[in-house]
């Protein structure tokens, strides 16, 4: 019968493994909601404007002093909830940047350490990397995520099923879907832009752990049905 170390990093790999079965590696995306038109482009190369305002100068919150951290639960779905609000709420105009919003979902990783380099990886996929923050930044950009489903996958109970009791007691996921918004200012005007988006959450609660932990992230918009 194998150690509980040994048989929590057969769990990590095996784990791994859905991810790589489930997903698909995206491009880099086009981040400029808010990204100006080449010389060459059309004037309805402008994103789209929704009948939602998105927030002006005088009304956008003063910079926060810390980024809120994602508060602790013992609740599968509620942590899911939680830790999706935070994946997708960034502000380019605090004095923050993309590895600051990264750590605070690292520091409700996998206290193990098992996870932590996974899904730091797994984080890059969600947020612009230097550059496009540079750009996004020019325009103010900020991005927040309304939930719409938040469940476990039908197909999970196979996953661990396959997994032969490796995985530590206690881990699920839970696919969400929702509708990103994000918004800016264009040419003096707030504009904003909305997708669909969906993503499965790794994670582990009791008994595993005394409150939920993330452990790894799918690829956006290829989640685990």
């Amino acid at each position: 019968m194998p150690q509980p170390a040994r048989r929590h990093r057969r769990g990590a790999i095996i784990l791994t493994a859905i991810l790589t079965v489930a997903t698909l590696l995206i491009g880099a995306g086009v981040y400029g909601l808010l990204r100006a038109p080449n010389a060459h482009s059309a004037r309805s190369a402008v994103p789209p404007v929704t009948t939602r305002p998105s927030p002006t100068a005088s009304s956008r919150p003063s910079p926060v002093a810390s980024l809120a951290p994602v508060a602790a639960t013992r609740s599968p779905e509620i942590f899911a909830r939680r830790v999706a609000a935070a994946l997708f709420a960034w502000d380019t105009s605090q004095p923050w940047e993309p590895t600051d919003y990264m750590q605070t979902l690292v520091d409700v990783g996998d206290p193990s350490g098992e996870e932590t380099a996974g899904l730091a990886s797994d984080l890059t996929s969600y947020y612009p990397n230097t550059t496009q923050w540079a750009q996004l930044r020019d325009y103010r950009t900020h991005q927040w995520l309304d939930i719409d489903t938040a469940v476990i996958p039908a197909t999970w109970p196979q996953a661990v099923q396959e997994a032969h009791g490796t995985l530590r007691p206690g881990t699920t996921a839970y696919t969400v879907i929702g509708i990103r918004h994000r918004a800016g200012v264009w040419e003096g005007k707030p504009v904003t832009s909305t997708d669909r988006v969906s993503f499965t959450i790794f994670e582990t609660c009791r008994p595993g752990f005394s409150t939920c932990r993330l452990l790894r992230l799918s690829q956006p918009d290829t989640p685990l049905r």
